[in-house]
């Protein structure tokens, strides 16, 4: 998500934190690529250690031309049913970055 670097919604990471982030959580995060390849947007979720049935989503971003289809809200629905079961989640907490 190159072109997106400049957008101030954005908090960005180091890649080999992403590397890390998708080794250790891969099974809460979600990652859209366009059909060339290029990710277009992506969340990145944890189980709490300290509430095992809580799901904290730390980051969601898409690319502008991604924006306003409601992938966000099908990514992290998708993680908590993924975790319902196993986890059983009940809570999802979320930071919320204002833009400028």
């Amino acid at each position: 998500m190159e072109t997106d670097r400049a957008d101030p919604g954005i908090d960005l990471n180091s890649p080999y934190h992403y590397r890390l982030w998708c080794r250790d959580f891969a099974d809460t995060t979600r990652v859209i690529r366009s059909p060339e390849g290029a990710v277009v947007a992506f969340t990145t979720a944890y189980v709490r250690p300290d509430e095992p049935t809580t799901l904290m989503v730390w980051q969601q971003v898409a690319s502008a031309s991604h924006r306003s289809r409601n992938l966000g809200h099908a990514r992290v629905r998708d993680i908590t049913q993924s975790h319902l079961a196993e986890h059983r989640t009940t809570h999802v907490e979320a930071t919320v970055t204002a833009l400028a």
